[in-house]
């Protein structure tokens, strides 16, 4: 955080569903949040601020951009609109 980090710390939801096969919900509730996270979020941060820094060094001047698609996350959201 002391190097500028955007803290997005919002609760997340958790579905309880009736089967990995099934869209009934049984229960919605709150993700809990434990120290550990935070941990891992600054270990990760530094490792693409080191990332970042080592690419500047060795093409200076040039972006990089790397996009990830949720091929899983899509799939799930398309079943259970259905």
């Amino acid at each position: 955080m002391a190097a500028g980090a955007l803290n997005l710390a919002f609760p997340e939801v958790k579905n309880h569903l009736a089967s990995s096969e099934s869209s009934d919900h049984i229960d919605v509730g709150q993700k809990e949040l434990r120290e550990m996270n935070s941990l891992v979020e600054e270990f990760m941060m530094l490792a693409n601020v080191s990332v970042v820094r080592r690419i500047e060094e060795v093409f200076p001047g040039t972006a990089v951009l790397s996009i990830y698609p949720h091929h899983f996350k899509l799939r799930r959201a398309r079943r259970l609109a259905r």
